[in-house]
């Protein structure tokens, strides 16, 4: 079955190639993918990682990652696009089995990287209580022909 990104996912994918591809070129940063999705406001990821995190907590694990970036410990990368598609498919292919969705959304992308060990990502998420479960959970709460949901107002 051939998966479909979302136009949301496409395009942060593309806006990446600005300031968060590695030096290979047309290799992306899994860690530095999940910082882009967290700005990408209304988004699926960042609604629902959002929920689960107060203000002051998204901050200190957005600014753990970064820390842990530029101490060179984040190095999880694949080639865009081939490579990268077949990484969110696999991912999400050990969870939904070949019931995949039809389009990749932002959620599905923080879902399979939040299952991988080896992301600074998932373990500084981990401490915060945010699982793959948890997220998995969210995403099915949500609708999945499109990937913008209005936030709605938080309580910090």
């Amino acid at each position: 079955m051939n998966v479909l990104f979302s136009k949301r996912l496409e395009a942060t994918l593309f806006n990446m190639q600005g300031g968060y591809m590695s030096p290979m070129r047309n290799c992306i940063c899994l860690d530095k993918l999940f910082l882009a999705l967290m700005s990408d406001y209304g988004s699926h990821g960042s609604l629902i990682i959002n929920t689960m995190l107060k203000d002051w907590e998204l901050e200190r694990v957005l600014s753990r990652i970064e820390l842990a970036l530029s101490d060179g410990s984040g190095g999880v990368c694949c080639a865009v696009p081939r490579e990268f598609r077949d990484y969110i498919t696999e991912r999400l292919r050990m969870v939904c089995g070949e019931d995949l969705p039809c389009t990749i959304t932002t959620g599905h992308v923080i879902f399979a990287l939040l299952g991988d060990r080896r992301l600074n990502t998932a373990r500084i998420l981990e401490k915060y209580a945010v699982t793959p479960m948890k997220v998995f959970l969210s995403l099915m709460t949500l609708p999945m022909q499109e990937d913008f949901v209005r936030p709605q107002a938080k309580s910090s």
